[in-house]
């Protein structure tokens, strides 16, 4: 399910406005929607570093240096490569440099503001309320065997201004971490919404340029990066079965496939 970015921002605008106050309201509006458009700036770096850590090729020039395939076989593979990733990617790719792909390390410019939101909202206006616009973040599904949303963890963490929570983070004079995170919500929403928007460009580039014949590697690094762009398996599948009938390359043809079709395919073998 695709990420709609005005309802998103309605719901967080709204789910803070009720935490601390009306009188934040402008505050909260303009200066969040500065940081989901600094989200969107980062996410797309954060999203490239995503997709070199999915690229199953590293693993061939690696063998190649040790001399198990030949370089016949690489110059082909980085031939190949060039239709999805630039030189400059391929590089990186070649000479196993470490990429780091946590959103943490792709944050540019939030100190900023986190300190203003902290500078500008203070504890006493924190209202120990149940947030009920966050609630449209459940709609969101990461896990479907385990029933993980964008709500809570591994998403948007949206469940820790809980109405228990914010009373507990009272008692215990903490509230300055609740006012601090605002900044960070909407910063990872614009990250979000970059990585739904890569999602879609990586999809009709492989749509346009897949090929029956591309080296394995390629197949299964596409196949990888689906996977890992995707919110969750159950849309990865979906979209990995259209780009398979609209190729016309399907699970017996060079393993482009989903993970249920791999599993099936080696329960044959058997």
């Amino acid at each position: 399910m695709k990420l709609d970015r005005e309802q998103g921002t309605k719901a967080i605008n709204e789910g803070f406005v009720m935490i601390f106050g009306e009188q934040h309201r402008e505050l909260l509006e303009t200066k969040g929607e500065e940081l989901i458009e600094l989200g969107i700036k980062n996410g797309k770096n954060w999203v490239d570093a995503q997709v070199l850590k999915s690229c199953y090729v590293s693993v061939y020039f690696s063998m190649c240096k040790k001399g198990i395939i030949k370089q016949e076989e690489i110059d082909k593979l980085k031939k190949e490569l060039q239709i999805y990733l630039t030189k400059e990617d391929i590089n990186i790719l070649e000479k196993g440099i470490e990429v780091p792909d946590s959103s943490y390390t792709h944050s540019k410019g939030l100190g900023k503001y986190i300190t203003l939101f902290s500078e500008k909202i203070p504890e006493s206006d924190v209202k120990i309320v149940s947030p009920t616009p966050f609630d449209h973040f459940k709609e969101y599904i990461i896990d479907d065997h385990y029933k993980i949303t964008l709500f809570g963890e591994s998403g948007l963490q949206l469940d820790s201004y809980k109405k228990k929570n914010l009373k507990y983070y009272k008692e215990e004079g903490e509230l300055c971490y609740m006012v601090e995170d605002i900044a960070r919500k909407y910063h990872y929403f614009g990250m979000l919404l970059a990585k739904n928007e890569q999602l879609e460009l990586w999809i009709e580039k492989i749509k346009n340029n897949l090929n029956e014949n591309d080296h394995h590697g390629i197949h299964h690094s596409l196949i990888n990066i689906i996977y890992k762009l995707c919110n969750n398996k159950k849309d990865a599948d979906k979209i990995i079965i259209d780009i398979q009938n609209h190729t016309g390359i399907t699970e017996g043809k060079n393993l482009f496939m989903t993970h249920d079709q791999v599993t099936k395919s080696l329960s044959r073998i058997k």
